[in-house]
């Protein structure tokens, strides 16, 4: 896999997030779920939540990317209000990032946020038993481990299962380092190639239902990740599906949920698609 570039990274953020200014729903940033590190996150709700016929709304928990060492909740308001605007409470958390921690220090800072979602969201409105987690390039492989791996929910007191489903967006899954700081992210898990920081490890037959989004013209992650996470679920009896975009790379995947791009092409219907074939009662 190469990493030719920062992955995650847009020229124009303020431009992309503009109509976030003017979401009418509510936003409430800067909760502390993790004090000792001083990590937050972003809970963005849907603006009929006082309505008289209000329910417990369906909740997605979106892990952004940037090489595991870039990116801020604040950079991605515009998946916050694309999905909230599709009636999902959505949360986006920071995390602890390379250089200053490797590997699986965020991970576990992902499973402390995830954890702390599945305790307090219902005060926001949130149902914690339609708990969706997702993410892009980076984020995409830190939801998977938590979907996937349970050592992580297991140090808070949970499982995956409090997961209805996954989805993730051109998520390296399975990869062997090549370039000098992924090589150093990952330098507590090298023997055996990696394995302990590949999905495809550690998916089998409880893990959630996943769907793993692709753009074929992706050059920053290569299409064998998915490949091989799919290869891996179908030894092991998971769920796991898939989904190719022709004209798509590894930016156009997740700008495809801002307000440019989400009326041209299909990845915000596929994702509110999956989230809701499982998302009943």
């Amino acid at each position: 896999m190469s990493f030719l570039v920062s992955a995650c990274s847009f020229v124009k953020w303020q431009a992309v997030n503009l109509p976030a200014r003017f979401y009418n729903g509510s936003e409430i940033n800067k909760i502390v779920f993790d004090p000792k590190n001083n990590l937050s996150l972003m809970i963005t709700i849907p603006n009929d939540k006082n309505k008289a016929h209000f329910k417990k709304m369906p909740v997605v928990v979106f892990y952004y990317g940037g090489r595991w060492s870039g990116g801020s909740k604040e950079k991605y308001r515009f998946v916050a209000t694309t999905l909230a605007k599709e009636g999902f409470i959505v949360v986006i958390p920071d995390y602890r990032k390379y250089p200053n921690v490797k590997y699986p220090t965020y991970q576990d800072d992902a499973a402390k946020a995830l954890a702390w979602v599945y305790r307090n969201i219902g005060q926001y409105g949130g149902d914690p038993d339609k708990l969706f987690v997702s993410g892009h390039s980076s984020g995409a492989h830190i939801g998977a481990m938590l979907v996937s791996n349970k050592e992580f929910l297991n140090k808070e007191g949970l499982s995956p299962s409090i997961i209805k489903a996954f989805v993730g967006l051109a998520g390296p899954y399975d990869f062997i380092p090549q370039e000098p700081d992924i090589k150093d992210i990952f330098s507590k898990v090298r023997e055996n190639d990696y394995a302990a920081m590949k999905v495809s490890t550690f998916v089998d037959g409880d893990t959630p239902p996943m769907l793993l989004l692709y753009g074929l013209q992706d050059k920053i992650v290569y299409k064998r990740n998915v490949e091989k996470l799919m290869e891996a679920g179908k030894e092991k009896d998971a769920n796991i599906t898939y989904k190719y975009y022709e004209d798509m790379d590894h930016i156009d995947i997740v700008a495809a949920l801002s307000w440019y791009f989400k009326d041209k092409k299909p990845v915000l219907k596929d994702m509110t698609n999956f989230f809701e074939k499982y998302n009943s009662d």
